[in-house]
């Protein structure tokens, strides 16, 4: 096996994160400088191995990985499990974990100290910067009494990240000899692998922003609300500078706004401002890191989605002069959300409870520009008092500047089809609503659009906080919010659709429990996620409205409108199997065109399976799926993980089985579509070098993310076993070949059949790792396509254990006779028996 090889520039601090854990792994690597300052990571040769060409990028015998923390966390994980670099003893990792945190505080503390050093400030502000460094480093002296390193006696990811930090600290002159245990540990790290190449100075980030920007504003309140050095690039967008061939270099999607930190190039406003947080200040309670904390911020961005969307109507209503009637029909909504979220603040300070996250942040973005263009927001006493504590907040007068930006509101009245028209099919190929223009930047979904309203127009906001354990707790309350709509949902159901004049009790009783664990989450606080408003006020200030008019619905069953054969609509059907759903099936089947049925249409504009409607939730492509069922009917659930680390090596799983799908369809297309009878050389070989990158990672773990079943099994086995009919020798992939066995006792394996990656899979039972996850469930779809249509897998052994271990999971024959229906079609196009060898 070739040498990992990392893409890198030493002035990047994700970069030297990367290297710094490299160098404790001891592992064997070939450093490629891509020196961002000249471009270089934009050169046709860097983009073929990353299109997102950003820096540090990984490229482990194939298998091509950016993000540093997906690779720092990927490392570890996969080249040495078990290191005590990151332990797997629970309490020991809790340590780690903390002082983890501790360093995105030390981080939010140094940033604006080193802010004042480049200002030249000396007024007493800079002086109290400096001491809550001091004070920070003082809490960490005192942990470190009578150990070694930061989280006890043996070196970890935590002294590496504080390393970073506490090297430039005394790069800048803190006086951080004053710490004897520090000094102390600082010396004795002279001596790990990386010290030295960590030891380089970094620039101020730059970001490209234009004030008038909504999309901007986000990150800029981010910025603000972090005290981060940033460099202000304004990119006029009204002048089209954002088409300029220099801006171009930088951002080819030419939106703003864009960061460069260091060489790491970033857009999408939320992408931005969770980055910044992520990176700048973990830790800090703008985005909390305690999962429940995060949810309830998540929470209350989804709820700022509904008032934006209550919003956007009223503005259209201003805007054309429409008649008095309509705009007053168009205001009722909105100040129904708006009288909800003043009900749910009773008692705290923000949306998301007693602290400042994003969340707050998006509602500001939403709600000064509500005052702007006249709405009554002083009537509800509890939102006039937020609105009036957040004037205080750094970025507050450059958001309120631009709520006075127009909005042109354009309605699209969907009961008539109006999204189906030319003109908006132009603007919006997918054709669904609410979709934006932010000056050519086009978006839609609501979640997203929400997202990035918050994080462009009000960066930095505590309604979706930055802090890693305060987003956590939005997070938590995002899911909590979702358990109550689906409650809400199954007790309504009978009512709306069955005419039942009284509601089960049983309903009542799940209803009324949730609502008890979240009166008691809220005990002392005075929003859903503490004492700051967050995006998880405004999420549950919807589902709490409508049980306050008519307590009891019922939800019906989640329907699903899927074809056996397609490998994306099995992982779906393996999730609903292992989640032991109550779901209502319809097969669409899309070799008669039936999903271009008017009727289909109508749910989804896109005509395209699998999708789901839970009870006028319509959602489609099959990623999304398996993760909102888990997320929405199981939270918690090791089928995807909670755990951040975890569920980050579950979510790389599914980008790979979205890369074996991808493959797959090639192959499929060009045999039913094109008329080939033959699997051309180079379709081939790259499913089997996806296969050989899994089954390499699966080697010494049960499933694709670890020793736990988790939905990226899922995921793979759907694709893996139609692998195996379509004639792909899976077999020769050891890892893959035990797992999919394993799998055939899971539910649903008889369904879908194989899986596939054996390289990725070196070491682990699953494709993200010892547990079973969604990730699984969607490469076993691939995986047994592949395989049964005559691709030669063989030689993978991870990927051939993985496969046979997947034969116990629920669902599985299910998905391996479909998959053997297809690929004995496909072969027989083909005119095999059985792998793609015969060809030859």
């Amino acid at each position: 096996m070739a040498p990992i090889k990392l893409y890198y520039f030493n002035l990047s601090p994700p970069s030297r994160l990367a290297l710094l854990t490299i160098r404790n792994l001891k592992l064997d690597v070939e450093i490629i400088v891509i020196d961002t300052m000249k471009k270089e990571q934009m050169t046709p040769e860097f983009m073929k191995i990353n299109p997102q060409h950003t820096v540090p990028t990984l490229d482990d015998n194939g298998f091509i990985l950016w993000e540093s923390r997906a690779i720092a966390s990927y490392l570890v994980a996969a080249k040495a499990p078990g290191s005590s670099l990151y332990p797997s003893n629970i309490k020991k990792k809790a340590i780690v974990d903390a002082r983890l945190f501790l360093d995105q505080e030390l981080l939010n503390a140094a940033v604006p100290v080193m802010y004042s050093i480049f200002a030249q400030e000396t007024t007493p502000e800079a002086a109290q910067k400096k001491e809550k460094v001091y004070k920070i480093l003082g809490n960490l002296n005192t942990f470190m009494e009578g150990q070694k390193y930061v989280a006890g006696n043996e070196l970890t990811i935590a002294d590496l990240a504080l390393l970073a930090n506490i090297a430039t600290l005394y790069q800048i002159g803190a006086n951080v000899n004053k710490f004897k245990n520090i000094a102390a540990w600082y010396k004795r790290l002279e001596t790990i692998p990386g010290y030295q190449e960590n030891l380089e100075d970094m620039a101020p980030i730059k970001f490209y922003h234009f004030n008038i920007s909504p999309p901007s504003r986000l990150p800029m309140l981010t910025i603000r609300n972090l005290n981060l050095d940033v460099e202000i690039i304004v990119i006029d967008t009204m002048k089209k500078e954002q088409m300029s061939p220099e801006f171009m270099k930088i951002n080819p999607q030419h939106t703003i706004p864009t960061i460069d930190d260091n060489g790491f190039i970033l857009w999408e406003s939320r992408a931005i401002a969770s980055y910044l947080v992520s990176a700048k200040a973990p830790g800090s309670s703008l985005y909390p890191s305690d999962i429940k904390k995060r949810a309830i911020v998540d929470a209350r961005l989804f709820l700022d989605q509904e008032m934006q969307n209550a919003t956007l109507p009223v503005m259209h209503a201003i805007y054309n002069q429409e008649p008095k009637d309509v705009f007053i029909s168009k205001t009722e909504k909105l100040y129904k959300i708006l009288e909800n979220l003043n009900t749910f603040m009773e008692g705290q300070k923000y949306v998301a409870g007693n602290e400042l996250t994003i969340a707050d942040l998006a509602f500001l973005a939403n709600i000064s520009t509500l005052y702007e263009i006249g709405a009554n927001i002083n009537k509800f006493k509890n939102i006039a008092a937020w609105f009036k504590r957040l004037e205080n907040i750094p970025g507050y007068q450059e958001n309120l500047d631009g709520a006075k930006l127009d909005v042109e509101i354009i309605i699209i009245n969907t009961m008539k089809n109006e999204q189906m028209s030319p003109e908006f099919m132009k603007i919006n190929p997918q054709h669904t609503i609410p979709t934006i223009d932010d000056n050519g930047f086009i978006l839609w979904e609501s979640r997203a659009i929400a997202s990035y309203l918050v994080a462009a127009k009000a960066p930095g906001s505590s309604l979706y906080p930055s802090d890693i354990k305060k987003k956590a707790i939005v997070d938590a309350r995002l899911f909590l919010d979702q358990d109550l709509f689906h409650a809400s949902e199954e007790a309504m159901y009978p009512i709306y659709e069955q005419k039942a004049t009284t509601v089960a009790e049983d309903k009542k009783e799940k209803i009324y429990k949730i609502l008890g664990n979240l009166n008691t989450f809220m005990e002392g606080q005075k929003y859903v996620a503490g004492n700051e408003l967050t995006i998880a006020d405004l999420a549950l200030l919807v589902n709490i409205s409508t049980l306050y008019i008519q307590l009891s619905y019922e939800m019906a069953p989640v329907k699903l409108y899927y074809f056996p054969l397609s490998p994306p609509s099995r992982a779906v059907y393996l999730t609903v199997q292992n989640l032991k759903l109550d779901v209502e099936k319809t097969v669409i089947d899309t070799t008669k065109k039936e999903q271009l049925a008017p009727e289909f249409v109508k749910i989804n504009p896109q005509h395209t399976v699998p999708t789901i409607d839970d009870n006028g939730f319509i959602l489609w492509e099959s990623r999304a799926i398996v993760s909102y069922l888990v997320s929405a009917k199981a939270p918690g659930s090791s089928l995807y993980p909670s755990d951040i680390k975890k569920k980050a090596i579950v979510d790389a799983r599914l980008f790979l089985d979205q890369d074996l799908w991808a493959a797959t369809s090639a192959i499929i297309l060009s045999i039913y579509a094109q008329g080939a009878t033959t699997v051309a050389e180079d379709k081939k070989e790259k499913v089997y070098k996806i296969l050989g990158n899994l089954n390499t990672f699966m080697e010494g773990q049960n499933y694709v993310a670890g020793n736990d079943l988790t939905v990226a099994d899922l995921a793979l086995l759907a694709n893996i076993s139609t692998l195996y009919e379509i004639g792909a020798d899976v077999n020769k992939f050891k890892n893959i070949a035990a797992w999919y066995k394993r799998l055939e006792t899971i539910p649903g394996y008889q369904e879908n059949l194989e899986g596939y990656l054996d390289n990725i899979m070196e070491g682990q039972k699953y494709v993200a790792g010892d547990e079973l996850t969604i990730a699984d469930f969607l490469i076993l779809a691939s995986f047994s396509t592949y395989f049964h249509a005559g691709a030669n897998v063989s030689s993978l052994k991870n990927l051939m254990s993985w496969y046979k271990r997947c034969e116990s999971l629920i669902g599985f024959q299910e998905n391996e006779d479909e998959a053997k229906a297809f690929g004995e079609m496909l072969k027989s196009k083909l005119g095999i028996k059985n792998t793609w060898d015969e060809l030859q």
